[in-house]
């Protein structure tokens, strides 16, 4: 009696726990796009921050790599969210392609789509954003600055004991993105999404470090 009670109390708790929080593709890490796109490979290093009770206030970390030609980019990831003081492993894919946009052009549209897995316990959650992403690309001297917004609708599957529940909602990400020489940059961002009755409030930021093609200097706005 006493280790089913044990194991429906954990049952409970990651459902709680991923369920709730459940809000962009990875669990406390802002939904990131990057409109204008471009060529080159990208190493990028994430911290996230749920800000209000429906986030749970979970803290994460993760690192994503990136590959672009030209409009058209894909990517993939891995993170760690703290639930309940114990870290979960997450990780995330996606693609993207600029419909707007080019060198000369300072406005940028690109749609986007992906998805992201955690399982705690017997709890696996999918979350699956699917966006558009509007850039703006703002004439600086020596790096770039790049502010940008993401309306999305987004599907969140959650499978318990082989029993799957889809809900579907809408969010918004947004932030900045700067470049500088060399090809390392900055990112800021947040993220706020509804999708049954939980509405979190994710901020994050992090570093980023483009490799331009063989022998292509990289410079800021490429």
């Amino acid at each position: 009696m006493k280790s089913f009670v044990g194991c429906a109390a954990a049952l409970a708790l990651a459902v709680g726990l991923v369920v709730a929080p459940a809000a962009a593709q990875l669990n406390s890490i802002p939904v990131y796009f990057n409109p204008k796109g471009g060529t080159g490979f990208t190493l990028a290093g994430d911290f996230g921050k749920g800000v209000n009770t429906q986030s749970g206030k979970n803290t994460a970390f993760g690192v994503r790599a990136s590959v672009g030609g030209g409009p058209f980019s894909i990517g993939a990831g891995v993170g760690t969210v703290s639930l309940a003081g114990q870290s979960e492993v997450q990780y995330m894919g996606n693609a993207a392609l600029r419909i707007v946009g080019g060198p000369l052009i300072p406005v940028s549209v690109a749609v986007q789509a992906g998805v992201g897995y955690l399982k705690v316990a017997s709890v696996k959650t999918l979350n699956i954003p699917i966006g558009i992403g509007i850039g703006l690309s703002v004439p600086t001297p020596g790096f770039s600055f790049d502010p940008w917004i993401a309306p999305r609708v987004t599907v969140n599957a959650v499978e318990i004991l082989g029993i799957t529940t889809t809900n579907s909602g809408v969010g918004v990400s947004g932030g900045v993105n700067l470049a500088f020489v060399m090809g390392l940059g900055l990112h800021l961002g947040f993220d706020w999404t509804k999708v049954g009755g939980s509405t979190p409030l994710i901020i994050g930021a992090g570093v980023h470090y483009k490799f331009g093609p063989p022998g292509i200097p990289v410079v800021p706005g490429a």
